[in-house]
């Protein structure tokens, strides 16, 4: 019998409900034993099943690793080292091994089930299959160890097909806890999920990092958690991260409460917070000197990158929530000053979230107010500090809600429907620099998306442009099942047109979906992934919480390259 080296993942001990940092968690070894009859495997997926029995996963494997089941899973080459496969909790599981060829052909499988309790190693024994299963169909190809369509010959590589999912786990350990929205930073071996966690009940709990998913699925790493001050009585929390990669930086913008000073707390005034993450164990903190009296909000897409200036963009609402407006700034990412001559004014109105984007040529920005959302797109940045020209420069569309994106002088609307979702391509009119100059606001090209009808009203969305892919996502969570729509668009820089409409649904696998109640989702791609993120709940206005134990969120990753931006 031969056996190849073994493999090392990480397992997080939960007991007693405490963060654990990266270097101090138990290591899990997994031995797989191969005898030489087992001939032809190309790539092994291993999956952990918890509360799960050999007795009825091992019959299933022929077929391949089931879909529905594992809580974290993984594939690696013939002879080479898996990548790792994530957090476990301590308990019972079933791990199954699949060994497939290059047509995704079983060759082998084998399963063991396993206690966990601690740093330990187990052996499973792999054997080869009587009858071969799981192959591939001539419509569709071998990736990652899994069949998924082949391409469209229009869209090059984007398959959409699921390669992993999971919950966002072990970070709430007190009751009464809001989740801000997901923020999400792309790299080429995966992604940074940012989270903010406010304690409702005055604890020492409000907390912020991120989460690492590689490009295989699984969580593998947690930066270290940083605490900050509690949230305040009778004051709305504002709901928002800002996360952005910057000249090989990881730059996190986190909104702070509102707080007036007492005798043992100093004052906050709804300020912001830059985090440099560029060493995930000696996060730096620098603090944004704006000082407002009113509470600030920022949105999923607060922080922006445009011709190499940090920007940041927050809303304000008065307390009687009648008034507010948008600021807008320039920050050094080396203290977290501001920049001098960079600050602006948007369309005054009550706003519930704003936003700002940038592409290689063009400045973007929204603001959601009450049935209508405000656009706004300059070429440089100086056309933004003109006041005697923003209310001129800002456009009005009908929405529940909206998100912006661009692609060279070419942006994208997204903007929530009572019963739907639409999006919409705006170009520069004739002689014009940039979308949204012309009067009366350009209606431009627009798609309809057809959301599930067990669904519900969107409440809540994402948008994004990945090389020649437009990524709409729309979240249902407002009453009956909820559910993300995710519609893929090709032909960003040309003629768009749609490829594909993705319903995410608990039925469908989807972990932590079934909490989902404030529709706060993100959508993330790198050069062969596609990662959707969704919260379970939100501190918007403090309104939902979650409780001890609960998972602060999930995601769900699909297969995409993107060969001709």
């Amino acid at each position: 019998m031969t056996r190849i080296a073994t493999h090392t993942v990480l397992a997080t001990v939960l007991f007693s409900g405490a963060f654990l940092s990266c270097d101090n968690r138990p290591k899990l070894s997994i031995d797989l034993r191969i005898p030489s009859a087992v001939q032809g495997v190309v790539t092994y997926e291993l999956g952990a099943f918890p509360d799960g029995n050999c007795a009825t996963l091992a019959p299933a494997l022929v077929g391949g690793l089931p879909l529905v089941g594992p809580i974290v899973r993984t594939a690696f080459p013939q002879g080479g080292a898996p990548l790792a496969m994530g957090e476990l909790a301590p308990g019972s599981y079933a791990f199954g091994v699949v060994g497939r060829d290059e047509d995704c052909k079983v060759l082998a499988t084998g399963c063991g089930n396993v206690t966990l309790d601690g740093t330990q190693a187990i052996s499973i024994d792999v054997a080869a299959t009587k009858e071969a299963g799981g192959a591939c169909s001539q419509d569709s190809t071998c990736l990652n160890a899994r069949c998924v369509p082949k391409p469209v010959t229009e869209t090059p590589g984007c398959t959409m097909s699921v390669v992993s999912y999971g919950a966002l786990e072990g970070t709430i350990n007190s009751a009464s806890v809001a989740v801000s929205g997901p923020s999400v930073v792309a790299d080429d071996d995966g992604f940074r999920v940012g989270y903010r966690l406010v304690d409702l009940g005055g604890g020492a709990n409000s907390r912020y990092g991120y989460i690492t998913i590689n490009n295989s699925g699984a969580v593998v790493a947690e930066s270290a958690p940083q605490p900050f001050t509690e949230g305040c009585d009778n004051v709305p929390l504002s709901d928002g991260l800002g996360f952005v990669r910057m000249n090989k930086r990881l730059l996190m913008l986190m909104s702070l409460p509102h707080c007036e000073p007492t005798n043992t707390k100093p004052r906050h005034q709804g300020g912001l917070d830059l985090i440099d993450f560029t060493n995930p164990d000696a996060p730096k903190t620098l603090e944004v000197e704006r000082v407002s009296q009113t509470p600030a909000l920022a949105s999923q897409n607060a922080l922006t990158v445009f011709n190499n200036q940090l920007l940041a963009i927050r809303a304000y609402q008065s307390r009687t929530g009648t008034t507010g407006n948008v600021e807008w700034h320039g920050i050094n990412p080396n203290d977290g000053t501001d920049l001098p001559n960079v600050l602006g004014f948007l369309a005054p109105d009550l706003v519930a979230a704003a936003e700002m984007v940038g592409s290689s040529s063009m400045l973007a920005t929204l603001s959601q107010g009450k049935g209508a959302v405000y656009v706004r797109a300059q070429p440089t940045l100086a056309d933004f500090m003109t006041p005697a020209k923003v209310t001129d420069q800002v456009s009005t569309y009908s929405g529940t809600w909206g998100h912006i994106a661009t692609k060279g002088k070419r942006a994208f609307l997204l903007r929530g429907q009572d019963l739907g979702a639409t999006l919409t391509v705006h170009d520069p009119a004739a002689g014009k620099l940039a979308p949204f100059t012309a009067k009366p606001a350009d209606p431009g090209t627009q798609f309809g998306i057809s959301l599930n009808p067990d669904g519900g009203p969107s409440g809540g969305g994402a948008l994004l442009v990945h090389g020649s892919h437009v990524f709409a996502l729309t979240a249902q969570a407002q009453q009956g099942i909820p559910t993300l729509t995710l519609a893929t668009f090709a032909g960003a820089s040309t003629k768009l047109f749609q490829t594909h409409a993705t319903y995410i649904t608990p039925e469908t696998g989807a972990p932590a979906l079934s909490t989902m109640r404030d529709s706060k989702v993100m959508v993330a791609a790198n050069a062969s992934r596609v990662l959707v993120v969704w919260a379970s709940s939100t501190s918007q206005n403090g309104v939902s919480t979650l409780k001890k134990g609960e998972a602060l969120g999930g995601y769900m990753q699909f297969a995409c390259t993107d060969e001709n931006p």
